[in-house]
């Protein structure tokens, strides 16, 4: 009875361990798909119910496993950066990619902090961060993660100048792309190829590769992704004097980033107070650069406000207020000189960067030679041991040979001996060892007499 009451008692516990682990197996899951959905609202509809459900997934996070607090945070600081301090937002996420272990959300961490480091001006923290995270992609198979660093990559040498070097990590981002099934990866990664191009003033690549993605970008449901295609089609169509598609372009990016993506919003008055510069309202157009300049003064969007300074200035010079004008145009000096300074930091840091890698690639080189020598030092130790101890080997192998050689002579010539002084027949002394022996015998017994006794016994 007690043994079964034992069983019994035993049953009940697995059962209630059972139920407990397929309980905490289905909140892993649920908190999974919450994460997702969060993820995805935040993207599609950042101004409408995605914030209400970031709250929701903060209310959860004391019960999140660790692995879950920190694509929690991920989306925490993406959202805190879009919508408030892109710096911030950017140590934010240095921080956390210091304190994470699973390699994707590393890269996740650099990736985003890379990012914001760039929007931010931060651009030496940029750098560094972004070699860390290409380093990290070996390691990893995630389409999402190398199409996110080669694009960023790309966008950084972009600005940078190092328009060659924008297209081939474009180009990885694009390949990297293709061997899945994600449109808005898809999407993106060609919007980058075409950044790229657009850059180096291949305005006809760029065209193809926005053929190509707007598909894609379509299926996407990206808001952000969305805005920032329609802000380079417009571009494009600006550089092709299409005015009026360049006019669309602009308003619809205004309308999916309003209050949501300010780079969006800043992108979208920028063309417009351009193509009402084209058009000739100078009046509208300086009053979309004023705005523009009112609205990114205080901020690191160097190349945005030299462009509308300039753009003010113009405007300004064909409305007749030349002092206005003269006043823009020193400013736009100034900012230019700023965001060239920039670009020349961007690069140096490049240079910086590359030349480390360089020295630490050479001292890699140099560790492997020593390496190698040192290996080839033991080897020829090695070898050398060896062939000392063949040597001895066969030095013994020789000295029992000569030994056993002499032994057998020694042996062979008592033999012989014998031979020499017996009969064969009869085992007697034979007729040489009788005067052998009697030769001694005589010199034995020189001074005393010597009997000799000679007999026939046959």
């Amino acid at each position: 009875m007690r043994a079964e009451a034992i069983l019994k008692y035993a049953s009940a516990l697995l059962a209630w361990a059972a139920l407990f682990l397929g309980l905490a197996h289905a909140q892993d899951v649920d908190l999974d798909r919450q994460i997702e959905q969060v993820r995805a609202e935040l993207s599609t509809d950042p101004a409408g119910t995605g914030p209400a459900l970031l709250a929701g997934l903060e209310r959860r996070i004391e019960s999140a496993s660790p692995r879950q607090r920190v694509e929690i945070e991920l989306i925490r600081i993406r959202h805190f950066a879009l919508t408030e301090d892109m710096r911030e937002g950017a140590e934010r996420a240095i921080a956390l990619s210091r304190q994470v272990m699973d390699v994707d959300q590393k890269i996740s961490a650099l990736r985003l902090s890379a990012n914001l480091s760039i929007e931010s001006g931060d651009d030496q923290s940029a750098f560094t961060l972004l070699g860390e995270a290409l380093s990290l992609l070996d390691q990893t198979d995630s389409i999402t993660d190398k199409v996110s660093v080669f694009g960023l990559a790309s966008v950084f040498h972009s600005r940078s100048g190092d328009t060659n070097l924008a297209v081939d990590y474009a180009t990885r981002a694009v390949d990297s792309a293709r061997s899945g099934d994600n449109p808005r990866i898809k999407c993106g990664a060609l919007v980058f190829l075409a950044h790229a191009y657009r850059f180096q003033g291949q305005v006809e690549l760029a065209e193809e590769q926005v053929a190509e993605a707007m598909p894609h970008c379509q299926r996407s449901g990206d808001q952000i992704i969305i805005a920032g295609f329609r802000t380079l089609i417009g571009q494009l169509a600006l550089a092709r004097g299409q005015l009026e598609q360049a006019r669309r372009q602009a308003e619809q990016v205004g309308e999916l980033s309003q209050g949501i993506y300010s780079n969006g919003e800043i992108d979208s008055v920028l063309l417009l107070a351009r193509i009402e510069l084209l058009s000739g309202n100078h009046q509208l157009a300086r009053d979309h650069y004023r705005w523009l300049i009112d609205r990114i003064a205080d901020s690191e969007r160097l190349e945005r406000l030299a462009e509308a300074l300039d753009g003010a200035a113009e405007a300004s010079e064909r409305l007749g207020d030349l002092a206005e004008a003269t006043r823009l145009y020193q400013r736009f000096i100034e900012t230019r000189q700023r965001h060239l300074s920039r670009a020349r930091s961007m690069r140096t840091a490049q240079l910086t960067v590359q030349f480390d890698h360089q020295r630490r690639a050479q001292d890699i080189v140099l560790l492997r030679e020593q390496q190698r020598a040192a290996e080839l030092a033991e080897q020829n130790r090695s070898r050398q041991q060896r062939l000392r101890t063949f040597v001895l080997i066969c030095g013994g192998v020789i000295v029992l040979l000569l030994l056993i050689w002499l032994l057998r002579a020694l042996r062979e010539r008592r033999h012989f001996r014998r031979l020499s002084d017996k009969d064969g027949l009869t085992g007697l002394f034979n007729h040489t060892r009788f005067f052998k022996q009697l030769d001694q015998e005589l010199a034995h017994h020189h001074e005393n007499g010597l009997a000799l006794i000679l007999a026939d016994i046959d």
